[in-house]
């Protein structure tokens, strides 16, 4: 009796001590009623954000760009990059990172560390590239390329024969030494940037074998190579970053394969290693994991798969970011980030 009693008033201290404001989070659940699938990715959770577009993970944080609403202006908004940290169930800000400053219309976004942690902001608002440290504040470094604004005569305000048409960012990404890597889709090209913003080299031109590129969109860099969504030919390349039109050329592209087709790939991710690739199929709603030698590894996330079902379905999937078991899945249609995640065997 004595041992009971002594179990109930242990207890209750307990319950009293959990009570008295500290707080434990328990880890992310799935749906009620939903067992997750070992071996393959699963709904983890959705967080509502609000527009998201391109977005990058790092760690524990997940950086996105997406859509505020601005003070005093009901029908007017802005865009901008939210931080949050990537394990928690629902959208938490991390209290030390500040708003990034001077943004004006920020459209692609990529994570690189090197002594710190950078974000790099392609910001079209005024065709700048921006580096901020991490945390927050103004940038860092703010550069642009004149080949980014450089005005042509237009014959009798014919615009479709002004060339080069202006640049559009489609893809950036940035190495470890804080190298920046952008691509420009209207002029089918892929540049590489040194750590001040003098431009290295161009990474890829226009044409139809590997090593080239038409309609370039996505980049990553990760195991010493620079992978880019090649939407026009229906690949995923990987390019040297120090040459020119020059691809890895052990293994095909990811797509290249008929049996392993990819339909209008616009965005891609790795892993940390990369050793596989993410691929955002806009094409047929999917998004794919692959090795870097282009076999296919997993379905990630289609709206027929019972494991990653939700509603309503994401339809032509644009960003994606991943580490070895999160995805993350923008859905700006439907203001949500949409998180996946491997199952262990």
């Amino acid at each position: 009796m004595r041992s009971t009693l002594s179990g109930i008033l242990c207890a209750a201290a307990l319950a009293s001590a959990l009570s008295c404001g500290q707080k434990f989070e328990l880890p992310p659940q799935p749906d009620a009623g939903r067992i997750p699938t070992p071996g393959t990715y699963n709904l983890d959770k959705v967080w509502q954000i609000h527009h998201p577009t391109d977005l990058a993970l790092q760690g524990s944080y997940l950086y996105v760009i997406e859509e505020v609403m601005v003070p005093g202006l009901p029908d007017s908004s802005a865009r901008r990059v939210g931080a949050y940290l990537s394990r928690q169930k629902n959208p938490r800000r991390p209290s030390f990172v500040t708003d990034y400053e001077d943004l004006i219309r920020p459209v692609l976004i990529c994570v690189a560390k090197k002594e710190a942690t950078y974000i790099f902001v392609a910001d079209a608002g005024d065709s700048t590239i921006k580096r901020y440290h991490f945390t927050g504040g103004p940038p860092v470094l703010t550069f642009r390329d004149p080949l980014w604004t450089t005005s042509v005569h237009c014959p009798d305000n014919l615009d479709s024969l002004c060339w080069p048409p202006p640049t559009e960012f489609t893809g950036l990404a940035a190495d470890n030494d804080l190298n920046v890597y952008l691509s420009d889709a209207v002029k089918d090209s892929i540049y590489k940037y040194d750590s001040q913003g003098n431009r290295v080299r161009a990474i890829s031109s226009y044409g139809s074998g590997q090593g080239y590129v038409i309609d370039p969109h996505g980049l990553a860099f990760a195991g010493g190579a620079l992978w880019v969504a090649d939407t026009g030919k229906n690949w995923v390349q990987r390019l040297r970053p120090d040459a020119t039109n020059l691809a890895f050329s052990e293994h095909d592209p990811i797509g290249f394969n008929e049996a392993h087709q990819v339909l209008e790939p616009r965005d891609v991710a790795t892993t940390p290693s990369g050793q596989s690739g993410f691929v955002a199929q806009t094409g047929n709603d999917r998004i794919m994991r692959f090795q870097a030698t282009g076999a296919p590894e997993d379905t990630v996330y289609s709206p027929e798969k019972r494991e990653t079902m939700v509603d309503p379905p994401i339809r032509g999937p644009r960003y994606v970011a991943a580490d070895d078991s999160l995805v993350f899945v923008s859905d700006s249609a439907n203001s949500r980030v949409v998180v996946l995640r491997l199952s262990k065997s």
